[in-house]
């Protein structure tokens, strides 16, 4: 689902970030 994909990629970014 893309809506699957864009939390994912949200959840990486946050973890990139800290």
């Amino acid at each position: 689902m893309i809506l699957m994909d864009i939390f994912m990629m949200i959840f990486s970014s946050l973890i990139l970030l800290i």
